[in-house]
């Protein structure tokens, strides 16, 4: 198994994170609904180019959230190092000749 597919198994099992994603994405929808409400108002007042540009970050702030919320609910894991710490009483150099 490698070792970014056992990561994301331990992840995905710990309920307490579990827990957290769902917690997250639910929050972050509350706010970003606020946002847009606030936006939509805004729009609403204007008129011309002024509406267009705001209509524009309406837009680009949905499809940004969502893309968000995909990662809050499920993560890529990347692994960039793995080491290894060995303690013991023989010198290293012995150890190389075992190992």
């Amino acid at each position: 198994m490698r070792m970014r597919d056992k990561a994301t198994s331990i992840i995905e099992g710990r309920s307490s994170i579990n827990e957290a994603k769902i917690a997250a994405v639910k929050h972050a929808r509350i706010e970003d609904g606020i946002r847009e409400a606030q936006l939509r108002t805004r729009i609403r007042m204007l008129e011309g180019r002024d509406a267009d540009v705001e209509q524009e970050q309406l837009s680009f702030e949905k499809k940004l959230n969502f893309a968000l919320y995909r990662g809050i609910e499920k993560p890529t894991i990347k692994i960039d190092v793995v080491g290894v710490v060995i303690l013991s009483s023989s010198e290293f150099s012995k150890l190389v000749n075992v190992v």
